[in-house]
């Protein structure tokens, strides 16, 4: 196994955070700075940094000479943009993935089914790429990742229940849940990142186990909205009405009975979800 960059040693101690704009890393950077490296930011989005640069996974040529990267964006654009460049110097890789890749393997409809495939892929891509360029490689499945502001599974329900003022789901308690909060990650990437001995694949979610229901039912008393049950059909009726959203929502209804939880944060600082210091 390859050592992680050590702190005592300031030339291993540049890092590159690609997807520095989303929830995740807006915290991690910070931390790892804190730690002592030295961190570059590549979003897509500006940040206010001086060491920021707007960056495209699919059309990026460079190669950087960065000791720890962090990937917190499509994993399967991340390892693509990976191989085909072969950055210099890179002894530690931590790269964010969702349990999705195991949770939707056997999903009823085939556009998840094919999220599943390609996370599959690039988690074998990635590790392969690693083991030959003896590159120390550690993949995080997350599990449901909120911070009630920027992220694409709970701030646009929040939204849409502020906005309307109701929040509709099926009649059904559905299956369980634990959603991680943005921060959380953010603490577990910081310590991963100089964790010699962490494991190459690791599932962590969020510390409470919740129904969908009750998930929908803290959204929709966050937002003062009310939470209207109804059934199935009818909802595939109103998502078929919702331009650009059909999507997202026949998989949320089709996976509302299916448990996808991943082994939960223990520690005193992990946040609830929606609960009064995990609350937007």
């Amino acid at each position: 196994m390859v050592n992680a960059p050590t702190l005592s040693d300031p030339s291993t101690c540049r890092a590159l955070l690609i997807g520095a704009s989303s929830a995740v890393g807006r915290d991690l950077g910070p931390r790892l700075e804190r730690q002592g490296w030295q961190c570059d930011y590549r979003a897509r989005r500006p940040l206010p940094a001086p060491n920021w640069q707007a960056f495209d996974l699919g059309t990026d040529s460079s190669q950087p000479e960065h000791s720890l990267l962090v990937s917190l964006g499509p994993l399967d654009l991340f390892t693509t943009w990976l191989i085909r460049n072969a950055p210099r110097g890179t002894r530690r890789i931590v790269a964010l993935s969702s349990i999705s890749a195991r949770t939707k393997q056997e999903a009823a409809l085939a556009f998840e089914r094919d999220v599943a495939a390609r996370l599959q892929l690039a988690e074998r891509d990635l590790q392969r790429y690693c083991e030959q360029k003896g590159i120390h490689l550690s993949i995080v499945r997350l599990s449901l990742v909120w911070d009630g502001e920027t992220d694409q599974n709970i701030a646009p329900l929040l939204r849409l229940a502020k906005r309307y003022r109701l929040l509709l789901r099926p009649a059904s308690e559905g299956g369980l849940r634990n959603p991680i909060h943005a921060v959380d990650v953010a603490r577990f990437l910081a310590t991963l990142a100089i964790a010699p001995e962490a494991e190459t694949l690791i599932e962590i979610g969020g510390p409470e186990t919740l129904s969908m229901a009750e998930i929908w039912r803290r959204v929709a008393r966050t937002s003062g909205a009310l939470c209207l049950p109804m059934p199935q059909p009818l909802l595939r009726l109103v998502a078929a009405l919702i331009p650009g959203a059909a999507n997202k929502i026949r998989g949320t209804l089709a996976r509302w009975h299916c448990d996808q939880l991943a082994p939960g944060l223990t520690d005193s600082k992990a946040r609830g979800f929606l609960t009064a210091r995990g609350r937007p």
